[in-house]
């Protein structure tokens, strides 16, 4: 049958205000067996990914996530993670912790408030994906998010229907000091629970769990590197670090270019993080960094097999 992570899903788009929703759903019946017995299943699973800008609000620029669901007759999954772009600073390195540190760092400035402009209109590139962008601080930050009904390349980089890409570009940033970083800072968060319905033909959850066949997880994955010129020909690495709980990304270079271009992918797993994002940088294959958010919840191998 169709893997988990090809199937197509029908795409819902609604906006409202400065919120944006991509809603995709399938519905797959199959004939598949439980530890006890074979039986019939219609399996049914949706994903909720959003996007909202936040003007001018403190330590919360904008905020991206999902909500998954996926039900039959013994099993309700519910799965979601949101990321909160916190702040991006310009700092000088003390040299005692690799990455960005707020308490060890001198943060020369920071950008935590952003007036945004409108999401531009959802447009669907080479038949395969689709995207919008929205523009703040003049123009220095540019978010440009990608999403796919299917499966699809971007930039690169491979996305499922599961999956949600953007782009964080910085163009322009108005460098304050002398041989600076700069880093970009999120907050995360995650939950995930499993409810087994009352059924004689259900295996317990306890028993259900089977690594090998794969967990339903949260991920955030990125190139651990980012361009800092428009033909891409030169690069600086992402050096990650936690900062007072959040997840900080620095560029390791003092060069200030002045554009900067960076692409992760964040989303819901069933299978070993990196099997559904991998890439491609000219030709060789791209260096793919995952975190898995704190949760794993299991028993996908009975809704999905």
């Amino acid at each position: 049958m169709t893997d988990f992570m090809d199937r197509q899903r029908e795409m819902e788009i609604s906006y409202q205000n400065n919120y944006l929703s991509i809603i995709g759903e399938q519905k797959t019946d199959y004939y598949g067996s439980s530890y006890y017995t074979s039986s019939y299943y219609e399996t049914t699973d949706s994903i909720n990914f959003y996007t909202e800008l936040k003007s001018d609000e403190s330590n919360n620029m904008w905020s991206m996530g999902f909500d998954y669901t996926a039900t039959n007759s013994d099993y309700d999954i519910d799965t979601s993670l949101e990321m909160k772009l916190v702040g991006i600073y310009e700092y000088s390195e003390s040299g005692v912790t690799s990455g960005f540190q707020a308490d060890e760092d001198t943060v020369i400035m920071q950008i935590n408030q952003v007036t945004w402009g409108d999401w531009s209109d959802v447009s669907k590139e080479n038949d395969t994906y689709y995207s919008y962008c929205a523009e703040g601080y003049g123009g220095v930050v540019k978010i440009t998010v990608y999403i796919t009904d299917t499966t699809a390349e971007v930039d690169g980089i491979a996305i499922t229907s599961n999956d949600i890409k953007f782009d964080l570009n910085l163009n322009g940033f108005p460098f304050f000091g002398v041989e600076t970083r700069i880093a970009a800072c999120f907050e995360m968060a995650t939950d995930g629970e499993v409810r087994e319905e009352v059924n004689e033909m259900a295996a317990p959850v306890s028993l259900a769990v089977d690594s090998s066949s794969g967990l339903t997880s949260g991920f955030f994955t990125w190139v651990d590197h980012v361009d800092i010129n428009q033909d891409g020909n030169e690069t600086a690495n992402i050096v990650v670090s936690n900062s007072n709980g959040y997840y900080c990304f620095a560029i390791d270079t003092t060069a200030q270019p002045g554009w900067i271009y960076w692409d992760p992918v964040i989303g819901v797993s069933a299978s070993a993080l990196t099997e559904n994002v991998g890439g491609t940088d000219d030709g060789n294959a791209a260096s793919m960094q995952s975190v898995l958010i704190a949760f794993f919840v299991a028993v996908i191998a009975l809704l999905f097999q």
